[in-house]
């Protein structure tokens, strides 16, 4: 939920940038799957997790504003989320051996 609320705030104020909501949503599916599967091994990465989710869930003004007056960052930080969704599937069903 953090994710996809990040990437709406990120990308929405741009037109063009609306489509790269999908990846957002993605990677809050996926991606958020694997780092809660890790979160019970790692506290760390849990209290991690958390405050991320936090300062997403508490503090959507600040991201906001930083959507609305920033156009490349935004992309940016999507197609890089893209990628990293890209390898974790990828290096996830490929054949070991």
């Amino acid at each position: 939920m953090a994710s996809s609320l990040a990437g709406f705030l990120l990308c929405w104020p741009h037109a063009m940038l609306r489509p790269l909501l999908i990846v957002w949503v993605l990677a809050g599916l996926y991606l958020g799957r694997d780092v809660a599967i890790l979160c019970h091994y790692n506290p760390l990465l849990t209290l991690l997790a958390w405050a991320a989710s936090g300062f997403v869930l508490f503090k959507p003004g600040l991201i906001a504003n930083f959507g609305r007056s920033h156009v490349v960052i935004p992309a940016l930080l999507s197609l890089a989320t893209g990628l990293v969704l890209f390898v974790v599937a990828f290096a996830m069903t490929r054949e070991r051996g």
